[in-house]
């Protein structure tokens, strides 16, 4: 008589003998449900560059240290940076330089006031010869740092991490075009039993319907794999085993349930011993 097993040595004892499967150098817009090959770091660093947090005006914070309502300091607008430019103006006392959400901060400033603490209207609007500041702002206010997330060769995803659209957002924001993953298992789930009958359909005496393989369907995509075939068979050992035969052609990995017990039907357990052991 064999010694029963707890379901975490069955697991364990499964797990020992699988093997992963190849892996394939994918563009980011495949890579959605597949998992990491191998560890991926930063290619760039996040930010790429320091930049602005909000649209305004990058100015020196000593500056406007006492601006306020009732004491409103006036900075000369020197010019402009939008987003995707960049500047060579140097940002003096006394000036300010107007930019927008992401662009690069021009040098000589270390601080950027919201333009809803200027005079200035929000939107679109012309380039004003000067900006009146109402509040003071600390040195490195509205600033982002280049590489204060994640700097040059910084870890980003760990092998084997299931990769959703998040994951897929921080290999492109680090630099990545493609990457090295493994495909979802294919699987086919196969369901024994005379009495079982498809979901939906009408049950004649001692039939029930087959819930098994559809909550094995749910589980096996939940969990990242691909269920790649659904099949129900009755306990005749011929059809099981042609069942058996076509599951193992379509996929990487085939999940029966019932049939494994010792009653004189449970078949399943026969079937695949021939088959593993042709």
């Amino acid at each position: 008589m064999s010694t029963p097993m707890s379901v975490e040595q069955y697991r364990d004892s499964m797990l020992r003998d699988v093997v992963a499967l190849p892996f394939e150098q994918l563009p980011l817009t495949q890579c959605l449900g597949t998992t990491t090959a191998a560890t991926v770091t930063a290619h760039v660093a996040v930010p790429v560059f320091t930049n602005s947090a909000m649209d305004g005006y990058a100015v020196h914070s000593e500056d406007v240290a006492l601006a306020s309502p009732d004491n409103p300091i006036t900075l000369q607008v020197s010019g402009e940076v939008p987003a995707g430019s960049v500047s060579d103006e140097w940002v003096g006392n006394g000036h300010a330089v107007r930019v927008m959400t992401g662009a690069a901060v021009p040098a000589g400033a270390n601080a950027v006031v919201p333009v809803e603490l200027t005079d200035q209207q929000l939107g679109a609007a012309p380039l004003p010869r000067e900006v009146r500041v109402h509040a003071a702002v600390g040195e490195g206010a509205n600033i982002r740092l280049a590489g204060e997330d994640l700097a040059e060769g910084d870890l980003v995803l760990s092998a084997g991490v299931l990769l959703d659209a998040t994951a897929l957002a921080a290999a492109a924001a680090t630099g990545h075009g493609s990457l090295s993953v493994i495909p979802p298992p294919r699987v086919a789930i196969i369901a024994t039993g005379a009495e079982l009958v498809g979901a939906g359909q009408p049950l004649d005496r001692g039939q029930i319907h087959d819930s098994n393989s559809l909550m094995l369907f749910g589980l096996a995509r939940e969990a990242g794999a691909n269920p790649v075939s659904v099949a129900r068979c009755s306990d005749e050992p011929a059809e099981l085993d042609r069942a058996v035969a076509e599951a193992v052609r379509v996929a990487d990995v085939v999940i029966t349930t019932g049939g494994v017990s010792v009653g004189t039907h449970d078949v399943v357990k026969n079937s695949v011993l021939a088959d593993t052991l042709r």
